[in-house]
């Protein structure tokens, strides 16, 4: 699983991009069947948001086949300049897929006037 921060214009959210290894072959996991996928973000050792499938707040990008879910940050989910990190669980078949991707470095904007 690869998660990655995407912010522009015009989104800005998490990407979480199942994805399976056979005989050296990378390619995308069917996720279509998920039972729960759950996002926590921490600053330090406090939990700043979370959200899950079974909520709302996690989508697939698709319909899962491709392996993508999204989640959309909100305003102020992430406005003060620091290090954060999140977390993601997946449940698929019974099985926990999991992965923690650290250091979203955020920094301070400078004023405009």
């Amino acid at each position: 699983m690869t998660i990655s921060f995407v912010q522009n214009q015009d989104y800005s959210g998490f990407l979480i991009h199942h994805e399976k290894i056979i005989d050296g072959v990378i390619s995308n996991l069917d996720i279509s069947g998920i039972s729960e996928s759950t996002l926590r973000c921490y600053r330090g050792d406090t939990l700043l948001f979370s959200g899950s499938k079974t909520g709302g707040e996690i989508a697939f990008l698709t319909n899962g086949t491709d392996g993508k879910l999204v989640y959309d940050t909100q305003a102020g989910d992430m406005s003060s300049p620091g290090n954060y990190h999140v977390e993601v669980e997946t449940i698929l078949d019974s099985e926990k897929i999991k992965e923690r991707y650290s250091y979203i470095e955020i920094t301070a904007q400078a004023p405009t006037s």
